[in-house]
């Protein structure tokens, strides 16, 4: 009977590890980045977590041409760019320098599995300096003033007069985009 039963584990081991390698192994994915160090300058290094990075030699950085707001940034690989050598890769993690040629800006960062944004004003929430009753979230009323909480809104001292904000109104389907 005990031989049996190690056949029996023995053959059930075998059926998960057949249906491992069907359904693709770690081997097989693709470098990713979950998250970056922001905002990042030019000549600084950039600390990235990620999965499977072990194997990543080199970086690619590109930076995208600054848009008018509301205009989404390309979502194409990045092909082109600058290659930038990685430092200290391990699995979860890689660091690199960032190119000090480059100009202050929204980067596409890409270690082989699709870029990442760096550097991409994002808003955290929004609201009216003054509460009234009566609105839902993200609503205020005409000629009030907005309090925009967030990151990369100025990224240079220099372009402090040239940031701009999008206002518009929701979608029907998705009434949390007022901002």
């Amino acid at each position: 009977m005990i031989r049996r039963r190690g056949s029996a584990v023995a053959a059930a081991w075998a059926i998960v590890v057949g249906a491992v390698q069907a359904l693709g192994t770690p081997a097989d994915a693709a470098p990713a980045l979950f998250w970056l160090s922001e905002p990042l300058r030019p000549g600084e290094v950039a600390l990235a977590y990620g999965g499977e990075l072990a194997g990543v030699r080199e970086v690619r950085v590109e930076r995208l041409a600054d848009s008018d707001p509301g205009m989404p940034p390309p979502r194409a690989p990045v092909a082109s760019g600058v290659a930038v050598r990685v430092l200290q890769p391990s699995d979860g993690s890689l660091k690199f320098v960032m190119p000090a040629t480059l100009e202050e800006g929204v980067f596409a960062i890409n270690v082989g599995g699709g870029p990442r944004m760096a550097n991409a004003p994002r808003v955290e929430w929004s609201q009216p300096t003054r509460l009234l009753p009566g609105l839902s979230q993200n609503e205020t009323v005409p000629g009030s003033t907005v309090q925009i909480i967030g990151r990369n809104f100025l990224l240079n001292e220099a372009n402090r007069g040239r940031v701009k904000v999008v206002l518009r109104q929701p979608d029907a389907g998705d009434p949390g985009r007022g901002l």
